[in-house]
């Protein structure tokens, strides 16, 4: 038998591949967003991240990504340049880590990216990446140098000593040629992706030297808006990994409001976090089950999970996490989401429909309720918190003379004595016979009106009997924000548990 020699074949793909390298999946919004990525894996904990954004349809302008981090020395950079870079960054706890995102990144955008970089105690560094010379060159070769003096001077008017600048030119894919446009839609991006690591992490992100806001995609502070999960977080298990989650529901609101602030099918669903960044939103996954009716859109579910977690979504290099068919996203970790996330599911569904259902009620029961509510509130053994009201100064000995009288004088505000406020909701037949509520000062109770106790007793009683059984409602929800624990989750599980175990006791009751 003869010997046949063996030898190696150089697997080095074409320098064309870079072109299809554009095509990755990204847009504008989110190429400059994973660039910024590598700004916030830097070493130092306090950074501004400044992007300037100049923009026409001239072939010169270019997009500039600022950051005053470590930098770069020449091993980091030579290895950061290469597709699939060795990063050393975790994928547990960084937000890079494929070793592909900048390149791509830039390129979606522009034909040519130039990164200018200082290291403590070492040489500015300057590397040009322009994929038309590659291509002529049919190499993957790209230069890089040391600067030059007055490019040291440059780079020193933007950064004091360390920290690394990306400009990328030759913009022939800017989706949008209206830089003001382009500028709001950049920060309204960048404000939700970031969200977290500008409130929490001190994170200063800027475009063209304005502040980029926080963007929350929960509206958890809005009075329209309530928390479904308890705070600050609840946790299931898929394997060993953790996942932290918030469920929030938007109230039915008027269309003018819910097409602002996009409440509808499309903004409905999960929002994503890997490692404290928005990759994904609005999102179904085979999970919540958005898809038909309309009695899910005020749902919206922000799940929290580290890189390694990126197999459950078939997530690539890019890291977005898009709308998949169900056989793409990992069944194990689609059936424990589905099993956590079930009930809350099927309670904002309850919310919706029973917003729905609210004129089915007869109008004496409501008068009752509302009669009940209003004896309550005025009950002069209670102490009532006035909104808006001032307290009372002294009157100055001299009074000073009042120039332009009626200019200074101060618009009546609108006083509300009311504590306690109800609303009659759709918990299912197994839920609770009500829920209190504490929101904007005022002790909210959501009585339950597909529970037995509804149905087959309290609706059908007199406006006497319904306002005892409000006032116990109240009372019960005042010693609840009352009471004493070593921690707000400690007694919000008491009192969920004690609710739900009289709840279900009462069903047995009533109905056997």
């Amino acid at each position: 038998m003869t010997n046949k020699k063996s030898q190696l074949l150089d697997a080095t793909p074409n320098v064309g591949f870079l072109s299809t390298l554009r095509n990755s999946g990204y847009d504008n919004y989110s190429a400059i967003s994973d660039i910024v990525d590598n700004s916030l894996d830097t070493e130092v904990n306090s950074k501004n991240v400044s992007i300037t954004v100049k923009f026409s349809q001239k072939q010169n302008d270019s997009i500039t990504i600022v950051d005053d981090g470590c930098g770069m020395d020449y091993e980091t950079i030579a290895e950061a340049i290469k597709l699939g870079a060795d990063t050393g960054k975790s994928r547990k706890t960084d937000l890079g880590s494929y070793g592909t995102g900048l390149k791509s990144a830039a390129l979606s955008i522009g034909r040519k990216f130039t990164i200018i970089t200082k290291a403590e105690d070492s040489p500015m560094i300057i590397v040009e990446h322009d994929l038309d010379e590659m291509v002529e060159r049919n190499s993957f070769h790209v230069p890089i140098r040391e600067a030059f003096t007055d490019e040291v001077e440059l780079f020193s008017q933007q950064l004091k000593n360390t920290g690394t600048i990306i400009i990328i030119e030759k913009l022939d894919r800017i989706s949008n040629s209206n830089a003001t446009i382009f500028k709001d839609t950049l920060s309204k991006h960048l404000g939700k992706t970031f969200k977290v690591f500008i409130e929490e992490k001190n994170i200063k992100i800027l475009i063209n030297n304005e502040i980029v806001k926080p963007i929350d995609p929960m509206m958890r502070n809005e009075s329209f808006v309530r928390r479904l999960s308890s705070s600050p977080y609840e946790t299931y298990f898929h394997g060993e990994k953790e996942i932290k989650f918030n469920v929030f529901y938007i109230n039915k609101l008027d269309a003018k409001k819910s097409k602002e602030i996009g409440r509808n099918q499309i903004s409905a669903g999960l929002y994503i976090y890997r490692n404290n960044r928005l990759v994904g939103q609005g999102l179904d996954l085979g999970i919540v089950g958005k898809q038909g009716d309309g009695y899910l859109n005020g749902l919206r579910i922000e799940l929290f999970v580290d890189g390694e977690c990126d197999n459950f979504f078939s997530s690539t290099f890019t890291k977005i996490v898009s709308e998949k068919e169900k056989n793409q996203v990992n069944q194990s970790f689609r059936d424990a989401s589905v099993k956590a996330l079930s009930n809350y599911i099927g309670t904002a569904k309850s919310l919706e429909k029973s917003e729905e259902r609210q004129e089915e009620v007869e109008p004496q029961t409501i008068a009752a309720l509302d009669e009940a509510f209003k004896n309550i509130n005025n009950n002069k053994l209670i102490e009532v918190k006035k909104v808006g009201q001032n307290d009372k100064k002294d009157e100055p000995t001299e009074k000073k003379e009042i120039k332009n009288p009626g200019r200074n004088k101060f618009s009546p505000r609108k006083r509300e004595d009311s504590f306690s406020d109800y609303r009659l909701t759709s918990l299912g037949e197994f839920g609770n016979i009500f829920r209190p509520f504490f929101e904007k000062g005022k002790y909210v109770i959501e009585i339950n009106r597909d529970h037995p106790f509804w149905t087959a007793y309290l609706s059908n009683q007199t406006p006497e009997t319904i306002s005892v059984v409000c006032k116990l409602f109240v009372s019960m929800s005042l010693a609840l924000g009352t009471s004493q624990y070593y921690s707000d989750s400690e007694k919000e599980g008491f009192f969920n548990e004690y609710f739900a175990e009289w709840s279900s006791q009462a069903r047995k009751l009533i109905l056997y």
